[in-house]
């Protein structure tokens, strides 16, 4: 009886889902300007459409932030050095006060990017021979991913793959 239980309730959210994703699709599709730029940001390898919607929804449409600098590190996807005067010195970090769904899916996107572009596949692999951490260098392929999303947002042209 619990497990009929937990399958109707795990189709009433997937249903609930595939409505809020077609409610999405809609409101793109009815904006000129939102629908050329998830378009776009689509063409890059490792971005879909969650990952669109969401990089769309929290830079208002690439109005809130002109830089994708800017918004790695509201994503915390920008490590800081910890320093405290001349001779205590740690590890660098994210800060504290990060998107970290944002942070989730761009991470997502990136093991994503990894496995379909080969230019990205060529750099994480030369990080991790370099002896780089794994997660460090995820890290440093989603700020790829959103330095990727924004200069095609901001020009006119689309996404180009390159070869590795």
């Amino acid at each position: 009886m619990l497990i009929k239980e937990e399958k109707a309730h795990y189709k009433s959210i997937e249903t609930s889902i595939k409505r809020i994703e077609t409610e999405m699709q809609k409101l793109i599709n009815q904006d000129a300007n939102l629908k050329e730029s998830y378009k776009k940001i689509t063409r890059v390898i490792g971005v879909g459409p969650v990952i669109a919607i969401k990089c769309i929804v929290e830079t208002e449409n690439f109005i809130k932030f002109n830089n994708a600098r800017k918004f790695s590190c509201h994503c915390g996807l920008a490590p800081f050095p910890y320093q405290s005067g001349s001779s205590i010195k740690g590890k660098t970090k994210t800060h504290f006060l990060r998107d970290k769904s944002l942070k989730a899916t761009l991470t997502k996107g990136a093991i994503s990017a990894i496995q379909h572009d080969p230019q990205i596949k060529a750099y994480y692999k030369r990080k991790i021979a370099e002896g780089k951490h794994h997660m460090s260098v995820k890290n440093a392929v989603a700020n790829k991913l959103v330095l990727r999303i924004f200069a095609v947002a901001l020009r006119r042209e689309p996404f180009v793959k390159l070869a590795a």
